[in-house]
């Protein structure tokens, strides 16, 4: 849990938060979370799960915006948590902390199956994962908020995107290539077909799975406008390392699989595929930014260990223009 979060949440806090949803404090299990606690509860044979955001960036006219979107994904039959209503019949309940500052807690229905898990790893799954995210970004297609003050960031405002709000001093080499990175993103067409609201986290951390490999999507937390292909991949950008053993076989088997399936609700131009790499590098900046400041902050998340792996050698690897993943993107324009 991030310091600077348990500081203010109190247990007064805590058991105030549980009365709005008409339940006691021990009724919450802590599922995690770093700069959003997030509990699960049972409540009338019923699972749900608790998110509590204690962040500056995060105002209550940007979370409308996230449930707003949701609950449109929902109606055009995208999988996704829906957010419920609080006993006062509030989506949202805004909860003073102790230090001028306020919690804002949202709960959501618990999407149906557990963890994927590598057993789960197949051209089931893969297909299943594609046809997902097509499937959201059509939807995004025809999203207008409901009011326009609930409009959600761009992917390159400081809201959006963590390096130049979380940087640690003493890294001005890595930002000038964040910078440039950025700046030569910036640019891209920004086309109906191509560009709208995009989650930017599907990664499978953010997905439930049932037995039957039925997937459902939560966390849109992060939510923002950018390009179709940066959702894409970010999807990649978990997979290219972590799956397997030997990641360019894996990947060799997913992206293929993957995208033939998005193309069933979904086309974009291959020529984006281009772009997967750059979107990669901003990602891989990113979270070297936010892992230094967690670290240098002394915070707990889950999974440092991989954390602390993940920085290892990772400056050395950015400023030398390594990609993250280097792959022949441009041979998979056919299944596109």
């Amino acid at each position: 849990m991030d310091p600077t979060i348990s500081a203010r949440f109190t247990e007064s806090v805590f058991k105030k938060i549980a009365g709005l949803y008409g339940i006691k404090p021990k009724q919450l299990s802590f599922l995690g979370g770093f700069d959003s606690l997030v509990f699960a509860f049972e409540r009338s044979e019923r699972r749900y799960v608790l998110r509590i955001l204690q962040d500056p960036r995060r105002q209550e006219s940007l979370v409308r915006g996230e449930l707003d979107w949701v609950q449109h994904l929902i109606r055009n039959g995208v999988p996704a948590m829906r957010p419920i209503l609080s006993d006062m019949g509030n989506l949202i309940e805004i909860v003073p902390d102790s230090h001028g500052g306020n919690f804002l807690c949202v709960a959501f229905e618990r999407a149906q199956g557990g963890e994927i898990r590598k057993a789960h790893l197949g051209e089931s799954l893969f297909r299943n994962y594609g046809r997902l995210l097509g499937s959201m970004h059509a939807a995004t297609k025809s999203y207008i908020p409901r009011d326009p003050t609930w409009r959600r960031p761009a992917w390159d405002s400081p809201g959006a995107i963590s390096a130049e709000i979380e940087m640690p001093l003493g890294q001005e080499d890595v930002m000038e290539k964040y910078h440039k990175l950025k700046d030569r993103l910036s640019r891209l067409p920004l086309e109906p077909e191509s560009f709208g609201l995009i989650h930017t986290d599907v990664h499978i951390g953010n997905l439930s799975i049932t037995e039957d490999l039925k997937l459902s999507v939560f966390d849109f937390a992060e939510c923002c406008y950018g390009h179709f292909i940066y959702d894409i991949a970010m999807v990649f950008f978990f997979y290219a390392v972590s799956a397997s053993d030997d990641p360019v076989e894996f990947m060799g088997r997913f992206m293929p699989t993957f995208l033939e399936a998005y193309r069933d609700h979904n086309r974009i131009d291959p020529s984006w595929l281009a772009e997967i790499p750059n979107f990669m590098t901003l990602r891989e900046i990113d979270l070297y930014a936010e892992f230094l400041s967690n670290r240098a902050a002394g915070g707990d998340v889950d999974g440092d260990e991989w954390r602390d792996e993940f920085l290892d050698g990772r400056k050395e690897r950015i400023l030398s223009g390594q990609p993250y993943f280097d792959f022949d993107w441009p041979i998979l324009a056919k299944y596109l």
